[in-house]
């Protein structure tokens, strides 16, 4: 179950963490302008050290899963990103938004429902 199902999602939620973490990059470089600031840097660093540890284990994850199988859980960006985003930025969550993460979460579920291949 693990490898099926959990490393998957935990490599969506790194991806998505990493978007939070280039949001986070962008709004300091839109109130300071400056991109080359030791702590935006560091942001930048750490964040693409998430994308890499991710690129990783994506890779493991295809080692045993198929492609097509696996790429399903990408769509779950769809529902943790606008998630964290609401708790971490106050970004609003319409009920279309809602619905439509409910209908990706099905998705996603049917479409790994029989395993990897």
């Amino acid at each position: 179950m693990f490898k099926q199902y959990l490393l998957p999602i935990c490599v969506v939620a790194m991806l998505s963490l990493g978007q939070i973490g280039f949001k986070t990059l962008g709004m300091r470089i839109n109130s300071s302008s400056d991109l080359l600031s030791p702590n935006n840097i560091f942001i930048l660093l750490f964040v693409l050290s998430i994308y890499g540890i991710a690129t990783i284990l994506w890779i493991y994850v295809l080692s045993y899963a198929s492609l097509s199988h696996a790429f399903m859980f990408y769509a779950l960006t769809f529902v943790f990103i606008p998630v964290l985003a609401n708790f971490l930025f106050n970004e609003k969550i319409g009920p279309w938004q809602i619905l439509g993460a409910g209908l990706i979460i099905l998705g996603v579920l049917a479409s790994t429902r029989s395993g990897p291949n």
